[in-house]
Parts: C-alpha cells; sequence; structure tokens
C-alpha cells in the first residue's frame, strides 16, 4: 500500500532510510550523469554506467557541487546528498538498478564480475602476493610490526 496515495503500487527500488544531508556514494565507474526533479521522484539522477546498466537515487535534497548532466563521475565520489522531495513521507534514499532501461530489484541482480586473471597474469599475481606475505612474516617475527589485537 502506498502511503501518500493510499493504494496498491508496486515499489520498485530500495529505500535506506537516513537523515537529511547524507552523502549518497557513485555506485560504479565510467559513469554519466542525468540529474533533476523527476515526478513522483523529486530530485533524482541517474547514472549510466555502461550501455546496459545505470542505477538511479530519488528524494535528493541537493547534488553534489560541480555536477552537471553529462559530466563524468568515478566510484566511490560524492553524487548527492539525502532528501525527502517529491513523494516521500521522511528522509530516505531510493535507490534503482536499470537493466536496458527497465527497473529491476537491486537485491536481485547478478552483475559481470570482471575479468579473471589466468595463465600468466594469474602465476604473476600469486607470487607477488607470496612475496607480500612472506615479507608481513619477516616483519612480524622482527616485531617490526605491532599487532593489531
Amino acid at each position: 500500500m502506498h502511503p501518500i496515495l493510499g493504494y496498491s503500487l508496486m515499489h520498485k527500488g530500495v529505500d535506506f532510510g537516513a537523515p537529511i544531508g547524507n552523502a549518497h556514494l557513485c555506485r560504479g565507474r565510467r559513469q554519466d550523469p542525468a540529474d533533476r526533479p523527476f515526478s513522483a521522484y523529486g530530485n533524482y539522477i541517474r547514472i549510466k554506467h555502461t550501455a546496459q546498466y545505470a542505477t538511479a537515487y530519488a528524494h535528493i535534497s541537493r547534488f553534489a557541487g560541480g555536477l552537471r548532466m553529462g559530466s563524468r563521475v568515478r566510484q566511490g565520489q560524492v553524487i548527492a546528498y539525502v532528501g525527502m522531495t517529491g513523494r516521500a513521507t521522511g528522509p530516505h534514499l531510493h535507490y534503482e538498478v536499470l537493466v536496458n532501461g527497465k527497473q529491476i530489484n537491486p537485491q536481485s541482480i547478478k552483475l559481470p564480475t570482471g575479468e579473471k586473471l589466468q595463465g600468466k597474469e594469474l602465476k604473476t599475481y600469486l607470487a607477488l602476493v607470496a612475496n607480500i606475505d612472506k615479507q608481513r612474516q619477516n616483519l612480524s617475527r622482527s616485531g617490526a610490526v605491532a599487532s593489531a589485537h
């Protein structure tokens, strides 16, 4: 049941309660944000990650300084701040994932994991990890590294 409209309505996102002014961080890389007020969402930003994937954030109190439609943002960058604009009953972040322009459940999406190392690259990586582990052990034995406990 929609808390404002009073009838059954599909909710196509996830809401995260948070105080007004908390920062929204960008969830991926290589984005081209489009920001604007958008219907019941109030202040809204959609970030295109690839030709297929986008994320959207709604009910924003304000956008991050220097962010303009079409500008590039990076993963972890502040893009906006929690608010309660549009049809909202309290301050929160409304988060959506869109695949080919269609809203999907962000909690059920299976995203590509990226490239897996193989062959020579994997052997090089494993050798580096082993070397770092050996250096840590040597430092630990010499007492040069303080315990975290």
